[in-house]
């Protein structure tokens, strides 16, 4: 562990004296000494300050170098039950990414039995819903700029990160540098050509699916006795593409691209989350309430899946949608109901209001090539860093 600048900024420090502030002794202690004597080695490595973040398959911890005072760090402990594949997984993906291009990097890694915290930069940041409301063309730009960066440097790598999300990119308040963490979830990536046409779910008796060839509600012995298709569904909902949802079991880096362009709705429309669905049907109906059912049953076609939907849901516009939501954040995009969302308010919406944040058709435009629901076309990261958002100079607008 490097120990050379030890001076701590004036927002780094402010940052964890909040942390401090915000729990007393007897209420931390009892949740760290858990931590320590799950890795009794820490003790002498780490003043464990409080516990800062915590997931399904980890907590995190701000702690203090104790060689070194005010040289502070983020442990990561993952949960002992976690598949040691998994864990072997994130070490290697972080190994291979090395910290650069916007990725976070480890420090260390330690090790009792089967606990495992990994060290890394103790990054002090605001909370996306405390800033997505105010951000600018010129603050999204280079939001996504980095993003898309991180993600080039990630997928070039041959990996999935599958959860792409606001609170796994972080923003530093003290140096203004973006960092993509998290890589719990990531895989390999196939290596297959993007246009090879899968039928896994066609009849077997002929090229075609079953209700088609047998009737609406009769389906063939062959088909009732063929293997459930087993397909990852990792990711955190309302960021999952519809690939996932349909569990098409031959998914790529896409994924992720689909998950950015959800982020990058969220700012258009000042909308956090924008999706919030409790079950994947939901979240596939949401998803059509945008895109369209037709467009939605077409793609399922085309990854050898079968959806349907009546009546008809004809595809909005994303600037009309942004901008209504922008200006009406009450109406929210929730479980329980897709209705906030529907063609004939918006296409009937006409922007009136003054003094408000704009962003350029080109920034709705890269929101819709991110959520191309074929993955085969949707954008790529190397594709989306020359899209002429990201690649305008913002005085130039």
């Amino acid at each position: 562990m490097s120990n050379r600048d030890t001076s701590i900024s004036k927002s780094q420090a402010k940052s964890i004296n909040k942390i401090k502030s915000e729990s007393t002794d007897n209420e931390r202690q009892p949740c760290l000494d858990r931590v320590y004597d799950s890795i009794p080695s820490l003790r002498n490595l780490f003043k464990i300050i409080r516990k800062v973040g915590e997931g399904t398959f980890s907590k995190v911890y701000l702690a203090e170098l104790l060689e070194v005072p005010n040289n502070f760090f983020a442990l990561k402990h993952l949960v002992p039950t976690s598949s040691p594949k998994r864990v072997e997984n994130e070490l290697r993906c972080l190994h291979e990414l090395r910290g650069q291009n916007n990725i976070i990097d480890v420090k260390a890694c330690i090790r009792h039995e089967d606990n495992i915290a990994l060290v890394m930069p103790y990054i002090p940041h605001e909370k996306f819903q405390d800033y997505v409301y105010k951000m600018s063309a010129t603050d999204t730009r280079n939001y996504m700029r980095n993003l898309f960066i991180a993600l080039k440097h990630v997928h070039s790598h041959s990996i999935i990160h599958r959860d792409i999300k606001p609170s796994n990119f972080l923003l530093s308040s003290d140096t203004g540098k973006y960092f993509l963490l998290d890589f719990g979830l990531a895989q390999n990536a196939p290596q297959m050509p993007t246009d090879v046409v899968h039928n896994e779910n066609k009849c077997p008796q002929k090229a075609t699916d079953c209700t088609s060839l047998h009737g609406a509600d009769q389906i063939c012995n062959l088909c009732i006795a063929k293997r459930e298709q087993k397909a990852p569904r990792e990711g955190t909902p309302g960021f999952r593409p519809p690939e996932v949802l349909l569990r098409y079991p031959h998914q790529t880096t896409a994924i992720d691209i689909w998950s950015a362009g959800v982020v990058l709705l969220s700012i258009l429309s000042a909308h956090y989350p924008f999706f919030k669905a409790e079950d994947d049907m939901t979240a596939l109906a949401q998803i059509m309430s945008i895109t369209g059912s037709k467009e939605m049953a077409a793609t399922a076609k085309s990854l050898g899946k079968r959806i349907s939907n009546n009546p008809e849901i004809p595809p909005l516009d994303l600037k009309t949608v942004c901008t209504k939501l922008r200006r009406n954040r009450s109406n929210v995009l929730t479980s329980s109901s897709t209705s906030n969302v529907n063609s004939d308010e918006f296409s009937t919406y006409n922007p009136t209001t003054t003094n408000e944040i704009m962003f350029p058709d080109s920034a709705y435009d890269l929101a819709k090539r991110c959520i191309d629901l074929d993955p085969a076309s949707r954008i790529t990261a190397a594709e989306a860093l020359k899209h002429p958002f990201l690649s305008t100079d913002s005085h130039s607008e």
